[in-house]
């Protein structure tokens, strides 16, 4: 008898981690997560990063990744935090989107299928091929094409997003805004100079749309340095920093200004590491 309740309860603990490593990675739960926290990370390894495509709209204030050959499409705010995503089922351009869909729906299910499993939806005031379910954290648009369901959009409230501040506020790093001084060059779409403040800090490099955005190197009164990738103004990409203030060079990946992916960090006393980096976390192998 003692060894069956052993049994289930293992089993027991066993479902709970298994339900909570999924619902880590389901498109809903991500919705208002930053780009570099670990169920967005978790959810987009195993998609076809040769084929993903960036693409920024700077005047909507949003960046987008999209992945073809994963028929899914994430779209990120001004915070890089994602607050809407599309998935396909063909078309578009895009492959069908494999993934466990919201609500248990599956590709090609009618309207009154979707409803079956979703409860009534709303209507889409301006298209009669949409319909809508509102949840206090996300709404999700269902879209049918010949009365099959072909696509779906998840956008998250302005509750989840406000819920996730503190979570997009622990994931940016240093961010280069563009309230200097342009000191030479092209600053807004080119290789031009930044300057904040007397000398206090300068980015000189590659622009795009107002922003740090390519190549470029930034340089602080503290002695601070760093030379390689941004975007968006974050310090991203593959680059070497080293700061005198707490006597270290690092050389590998960031991402939104955070130590992010692969690095190795060398001290000034002879310790050092290599491996893998949470937002500026030693984390991983």
């Amino acid at each position: 008898m003692k060894k069956i309740i052993r049994q289930s309860f293992w089993m027991m603990a066993l479902c709970l981690v298994l339900s909570l490593h999924t619902s880590a990675q389901s498109l809903t739960s991500v919705l208002g997560d930053p780009y570099s926290s670990e169920p967005i990370t978790m959810l987009t390894q195993n998609y076809n990063q040769d084929s993903a495509k960036e693409t920024l709209l700077p005047f909507l204030k949003i960046f987008q990744i999209t992945y073809p050959e994963d028929g899914i499409s994430m779209e990120y705010n001004s915070d890089i935090s994602v607050f809407r995503i599309t998935v396909y089922d063909q078309g578009y351009s895009f492959n069908q989107y494999k993934g466990a869909l919201p609500n248990n729906v599956t590709w090609g299910m009618t309207l009154e299928e979707v409803q079956q499993r979703t409860g009534l939806l709303d209507f889409e005031d301006q298209n009669a091929f949409i319909r809508k379910l509102e949840h206090e954290d996300y709404i999700v648009k269902f879209y049918f094409l010949d009365g099959k369901l072909n696509l779906m959009k998840l956008l998250a409230t302005g509750k989840r997003l406000k819920d996730k501040l503190p979570v997009v506020a622990n994931a940016v790093g240093l961010r280069l805004i563009p309230a200097g001084g342009a000191y030479s060059g092209n600053v807004v779409d080119g290789i031009g100079t930044m300057m904040w403040g007397e000398n206090a800090a300068k980015y000189q490099g590659e622009w795009s749309y107002g922003l740090p955005h390519g190549q470029g190197q930034y340089i602080d009164s503290f002695g601070n340095k760093y030379d390689g990738e941004f975007k968006l103004g974050f310090l991203w990409g593959q680059g070497k920093f080293y700061t005198p203030i707490q006597n270290y060079s690092y050389t590998g990946s960031y991402v939104m200004g955070k130590k992010h992916n692969q690095g190795l960090i060398s001290y000034q006393s002879g310790v050092a590491y290599k491996g893998e980096w949470r937002q500026d976390i030693m984390s991983g192998q």
